[in-house]
């Protein structure tokens, strides 16, 4: 067999893993954005859902020790 035929073969075969290896990352870091997106989203709306009633309730309190 031919050394050099092999080794050629041997570094295709590593081009091709890293090729997938690299898609498979990106597809990855696509996901984790998406994630952070939708993570950040989230807690801005639960934020603001609790904030305005506890607002209320500190106004009325306010009001009552006042």
């Amino acid at each position: 067999m031919n050394p050099q035929a092999t080794k050629k073969d041997s570094l295709e075969t590593e081009i091709q893993y890293l090729k997938k290896e690299l898609e498979d990352l990106k597809k990855t870091k696509e996901n984790l954005k998406t994630a952070k997106r939708i993570k950040d989203e989230f807690i801005s709306m639960i934020s603001h859902e609790l904030r305005t009633p506890l607002n209320s309730i500190r106004g009325y309190l306010s009001m009552i020790l006042d």
